[in-house]
């Protein structure tokens, strides 16, 4: 990349962006972050709050005239949108960013992308669309990239606030105890990102890269649990009705429920449960394994899941 290139990260303090922020300002690359709270931004930056590298758009996505106005000067973009409906925000922040200069758009979508079963899916139909209509915009240059990363499911999801101790130390979910399940570390992502962020734009191009860093089935995933508490964990399987039932219906007050009923019964096909051969080719190295990324985060894991 060019010495005078910075950055526009749009999601830059969450579990994805602020690995990809921190690793471009280790190497001296300039950035900018749209950001609700720009004292999160000094906390997790804090080396680098009175660097000129770090800049803070103070704002929010349901006013995008401060990043809209922002724009100018930068020659990328990362987004990441947090959301069951974001797909309209997406496309109206890709189309600012191509007509204000930016030639690189890296966006963090979804694995289930490559599904696309038109409207069975709320959440397929929402990365799907962003990335067609980004994609296949006639408006966009024809020199300006769109990268899309599609990851599977987040690690940091296990660890979430909204995550309840394991009732009996049973992990109950519905995959049969030997059927793999496709998992991603949010470091992975990030790192990921400011690989592509960094290199040539001409060298990914409009690259769709699949994000699959761990095949782990059920009952290994309870062997990590037990490992990471002390005590042993045993795997059950559920049907998707006692999934919603236990799992899902305590998340409704914040979670749509077409996006409830379809996380409380979806089973990675084969294609997604596998990890992705190009991820260790693009990264430079292995990704990392479900038990390395709860390992590290051991201390929350445990108050999460003790009962």
């Amino acid at each position: 990349m060019a010495p005078q290139e910075r950055i526009f990260f749009v999601g830059g303090t969450g579990n994805t962006g602020s690995p990809a922020v921190r690793q471009l300002l280790e190497k001296g690359i300039p950035v900018t972050l749209f950001a609700r709270n720009p004292d999160k931004v000094q906390q997790l930056f804090s080396s680098f709050a009175s660097s000129p590298l770090l800049s803070v758009v103070p704002g929010d996505l349901d006013n995008l005239a401060p990043l809209i106005d922002a724009l100018p000067g930068h020659s990328r973009l990362f987004m990441v949108l947090v959301g069951h409906d974001t797909w309209k925000t997406k496309v109206a922040i890709a189309q600012a960013a191509y007509a204000a200069g930016i030639k690189q758009i890296v966006d963090v979508s979804a694995v289930l992308s490559l599904m696309g079963d038109w409207r069975t899916s709320s959440i397929i139909d929402n990365v799907y669309k962003a990335e067609k209509l980004i994609i296949e915009d006639p408006a966009r240059p024809q020199d300006a990239a769109y990268v899309s990363l599609r990851p599977g499911r987040f690690m940091s999801n296990i660890v979430a606030p909204t995550s309840r101790p394991l009732q009996d130390y049973i992990l109950r979910d519905i995959p049969a105890p030997d059927e793999a399940q496709g998992w991603i570390s949010p470091n992975d992502i990030g790192s990921l990102a400011a690989v592509v962020l960094t290199e040539d734009i001409a060298k990914h191009g409009d690259a769709a890269y699949d994000m699959i860093g761990d095949s782990v089935t059920p009952n290994q995933r309870a062997a990590v649990y037990g490992r990471l508490l002390g005590r042993p964990i045993t795997y059950q399987q559920i049907t998707p009705s006692e999934n919603f039932d236990r799992n899902y219906k305590p998340l409704l007050a914040f979670l749509p429920f077409r996006a409830a009923l379809e996380l409380a019964t979806y089973v990675d096909p084969p294609r997604l449960s596998k990890v992705s051969n190009t991820l260790p080719i693009l990264l430079g190295r292995q990704p990392e394994s479900l038990e390395q990324y709860l390992t590290a985060k051991k201390d929350l894991f445990v108050k999460l899941y003790s009962a």
